[in-house]
């Protein structure tokens, strides 16, 4: 599944500027517009499912009564999920990322065990199941950073605030392993395991986060941090390791190189995510940058899309 929105919608806009206006309280973190910058990633993310894990059986689309327009959206193998379809009503409409992951679970006919990727998430050779499950054990792979949360420097805004809320609910609830060093999650698609996520979703800390129609300082951060120590600490899952590229395009600097150094690698996973936290000079030139890129390593068209 991939979650995605086109914030160039003129009906979202106005939908999302009205609630902006409501909710005034909010910093700019909250409202950044790289939060739902769409750069026509998700078209390189099916391209690159469709060359690199074609023995994915179905792929869903969970958008806000949107869908691409380039999009076939009648293939078979697609899927168009809106959000008032997995989400309460009371708390719709929704534009916080991590109140949608919360319901990702009840899309209809999802499989048990199924990839959640976000739109920036590419696979950049070939993926087999076996990579993505521990031989010995059958358990899930998580796959960490070599990032401590602890000593990284956060902006102080919500995320922080949200971050730091994660890491003591996971010690409220597993306080054998208050002290242990808490790493960062890597930022690339994650299997999860269906009867595991309706399971952990009846936590209710998970409450305030579904009622968060933007990033607020009481989130849960799940797919960067709690999903993959609550998995790991209850014996569900088991640390893995697999070859990803992460590449910030608010980076402070041009990013040729790093592009160039995905092509030379091949890695697994590679994500190319447009970051909040820097306002970058190199930022019009990095995105122009990256389309090409994506096309050079994506260039064919798929079934999945309508000039095929």
């Amino acid at each position: 599944m991939i979650t995605w929105v086109d914030d160039s919608d003129s009906e979202w806009i106005i939908k999302k500027d009205h609630y902006l206006e409501k909710d005034g309280n909010l910093n700019d973190v909250s409202k950044a517009s790289s939060r739902f910058a769409n750069h026509d990633e998700l078209k390189y993310c099916l391209r690159s499912i469709y060359k690199y894990a074609p023995w994915i059986n179905h792929i869903f689309i969970v958008t806000d009564n949107q869908v691409p327009e380039w999009l076939n959206e009648n293939h078979s193998k697609i899927s168009i999920i809106d959000h008032k379809e997995i989400i309460k009503k009371k708390y719709l409409p929704v534009f916080n990322s991590l109140a949608i992951e919360n319901s990702l679970h009840k899309i209809p006919k999802l499989s048990e065990y199924y990839l959640y990727f976000n739109d920036d998430f590419f696979i950049g050779s070939d993926l087999k199941k076996y990579m993505l499950f521990d031989s010995k054990t059958g358990k899930i792979k998580i796959f960490f950073t070599k990032n401590s949360i602890q000593n990284t420097s956060i902006a102080k805004n919500s995320f922080k605030k949200g971050v730091l809320n994660t890491i003591e609910k996971l010690n409220e609830l597993f306080p054998e392993y208050k002290n242990e060093t808490k790493y960062w999650a890597r930022h690339v698609p994650s299997l999860r395991k269906k009867s595991l996520e309706y399971k952990k979703r009846k936590l209710k800390i998970f409450n305030t986060t579904d009622q968060s129609k933007f990033r607020s300082e009481t989130d849960i951060y799940d797919n960067s941090v709690f999903n993959h120590y609550w998995g790991l600490y209850n014996g569900y899952y088991i640390e893995g390791n697999i070859s990803s590229i992460y590449i910030d395009m608010m980076d402070l600097k041009p990013i040729e190189n790093e592009l160039e150094f995905i092509k030379n690698a091949n890695p697994v996973f590679f994500t190319l995510n447009d970051s909040h936290y820097f306002n970058s000079m190199y930022k019009d030139d990095n995105i122009k940058n990256m389309k090409e890129f994506l096309e050079e390593y994506f260039p064919n068209t798929i079934p999945w899309e309508k000039n095929n």
